[in-house]
């Protein structure tokens, strides 16, 4: 189920690129997340593809189709409102499980379990801020964090960016996993609609 989802300190000086691999019976395909103090961008490479362009603070969301050159605003007041609608119907425990590295960074390692599923998540515990982690939400980009999963991981002190997420329930098993990160200097024309873009309603 996909759903269009640190420490301060460092929050300002990571600059660059995350990249994951997707594994889901809806979805498969590579995600690549560009994160930047001048926006976040979301790239899909499966079916459907999709690009999305998020500002830091939320108060914009454009989604790109390369393909005809055009782009449409997102509204995710009504998205939001659903997700935290049902997420209220979900209550999670937490078992958690100590730390661990992946990719050289530190990790909480922990399981979020409901009725309906569990969630195995790494999270990274100085990457970005917990803004990031909403921005992406919003967007579905991260399989399985739900708003009220955020909230059971900010409760139990969990905070920090999901690198390895694992969701097992009935109609099976789902997983997104970190393969690269890159700090990097990104341009500002990745966090822009490019002038030749027509838009759509």
């Amino acid at each position: 189920m996909l759903f269009l989802f640190g420490t301060p300190v460092l929050a300002q000086s990571f600059e660059g690129a995350i990249s994951f691999q997707i594994q889901s019976e809806q979805q498969n395909g590579e995600l690549k997340l560009l994160l930047s103090p001048k926006g976040i961008r979301a790239e899909f490479k499966g079916n459907p593809a999709f690009t999305m362009l998020m500002t830091r603070d939320g108060t914009s969301t454009v989604e790109l189709n390369p393909k005809t050159k055009t782009y449409r605003e997102v509204d995710l007041q009504d998205q939001r409102q659903l997700a935290a609608s049902a997420g209220k119907l979900e209550k999670f425990e937490v078992e958690k499980l100590g730390e661990d590295m992946m990719l050289n960074v530190a990790c909480h390692h922990f399981k979020l379990k409901s009725p309906k599923r569990t969630i195995e998540i790494w999270t990274a515990k100085s990457l970005v801020d917990s803004t990031v982690l909403a921005r992406v939400a919003d967007v579905g980009a991260l399989i399985g964090i739900s708003p009220n999963a955020i909230d059971a991981m900010q409760k139990a002190n969990l905070n920090g960016f999901p690198l390895k997420v694992i969701v097992t329930e009935a109609a099976g098993i789902a997983r997104i996993e970190a393969k690269r990160i890159v700090r990097k200097s990104l341009k500002s024309a990745l966090f822009e609609v490019p002038k030749s873009y027509q838009v759509v309603e």
